[in-house]
């Protein structure tokens, strides 16, 4: 069974991108929020087991056994001010590499936050800024369920359990979600900086909010603000 946290670092070390690993720590995201003055422009962080991981407000994020997950922040140092959006051009480019890696398999998105695979979720992301004097902090936490997920939540599930045998998770394959996701949010970041979502980026928003099987009310148009129209109501992303 492929070691997500070693070859993640693996993967880290050969694109000489800055990492930081531990086994167990309280959340990767916290722990960034430490750690600011020791990179700069993007630096990785990762571990195997998280005391206090948290999902989006007061949700908790649960942790499936050990060495199973991508448990992870994804996190850029930038001088500009990104728009109110952003955190729906992250969710876009999580499913734009999980789709591209793993065609075959039913993505779609539930905002704001989590992945999905059929109607159960796989991954969630935590997204938070901080201002460091002339410097933002762009935080992106992704847990990601990889070979297990945890079994008192029953709503969740985790990548392999979707494989067949004859596509068991290669270190290849897993290389090339890793560059494909970091491409993915290197365009976020820069798209953040323009006052609009491209209209590409809100036809795949559509398309991959509208494939989630636990939606109610069909999304008839994503704005380029990022809000969400259906039928009856418009809902901005940063009210969900």
């Amino acid at each position: 069974m492929l070691s997500i946290s070693s070859t993640t670092v693996a993967w880290a070390k050969s694109h000489q991108f800055r990492h930081w690993f531990k086994d167990q720590t309280t959340s990767t995201n916290q722990v960034a929020k430490q750690e600011t003055e020791s990179f700069e422009d993007f630096k990785l962080f990762i571990t195997n087991s998280q005391t206090q991981g948290r999902g989006r407000g007061s949700n908790s994020w649960s942790n499936p056994e050990k060495n199973n997950s991508l448990l992870s922040s994804w996190v850029y140092k930038i001088d500009f001010q990104a728009q109110h959006f952003f955190p729906a051009l992250v969710g876009l480019a999580l499913f734009d590499a999980c789709q591209k890696s793993w065609g075959n398999l039913a993505w779609s998105l539930k905002a704001p936050n989590d992945l999905f695979i059929k109607d159960k979720k796989v991954a969630g992301l935590l997204i938070e800024t901080i201002e460091q004097g002339h410097d933002k902090l762009m935080l992106i936490g992704l847990g990601f369920n990889i070979h297990s997920s945890p079994k008192e939540i029953d709503t969740s599930s985790y990548l392999s359990h979707f494989l067949n045998d004859k596509e068991s998770l290669s270190e290849k394959q897993w290389n090339d979600f890793l560059s494909l996701f970091k491409n993915n949010l290197d365009q976020a970041i820069r798209s953040s900086s323009q006052a609009k979502i491209s209209e590409d980026q809100r036809d795949r928003l559509l398309e991959a909010l509208n494939s989630n099987p636990w939606i109610t009310d069909t999304f008839i148009e994503v704005t380029d603000q990022g809000d969400l129209v259906t039928g009856t109501q418009t809902i901005s992303w940063r009210d969900l």
